[in-house]
């Protein structure tokens, strides 16, 4: 199976249109500072703040066509749209209640991935990888 027709098929499973608009899910999603973890600058927004849809749609296509990094001891997938690089925590879509964004910085290092991870972060460890 071709890779279009993977996603097309998970999407289709789901009971989500195959046609996906990343940029204007973003555009409309509500993002909050995330300031429980203020050494580690991102935003995040919510499952519940979202339409069903267009949440796991968001968190489809990240899977889907971001790519795999390492941060800390866990891998993770990433999307960079923009300026924002964008990730969940690995849960299973239905399941996944945050989908998490950082600006990139200048130098084209994500913060994400240059970040030092500080005891209050553990939750980060607890999450399976991908």
């Amino acid at each position: 199976m071709s890779e279009e027709s993977r996603i097309s098929f998970d999407l289709e499973r789901l009971g989500l249109p195959p046609a996906f608009d990343a940029e204007g899910f973003i555009a409309r999603a509500p993002w909050r500072f995330a300031k429980t973890m203020a050494d580690q600058p991102h935003e995040y927004t919510q499952r519940k703040d979202n339409p069903r849809d267009d949440f796991e749609a968001m968190v489809v296509h990240i899977r889907e066509h971001g790519y795999r990094e390492r941060y800390g001891r866990n891998y993770y997938k990433y999307l960079n749209v923009g300026e924002w690089r964008y990730w969940t925590m690995g849960w299973p879509v239905t399941v996944t209640i945050i989908i998490n964004r950082t600006r990139i910085d200048t130098a084209g290092v994500p913060n994400h991935t240059t970040a030092r991870r500080s005891r209050k972060s553990a939750t980060y460890s607890s999450c399976p990888n991908m």
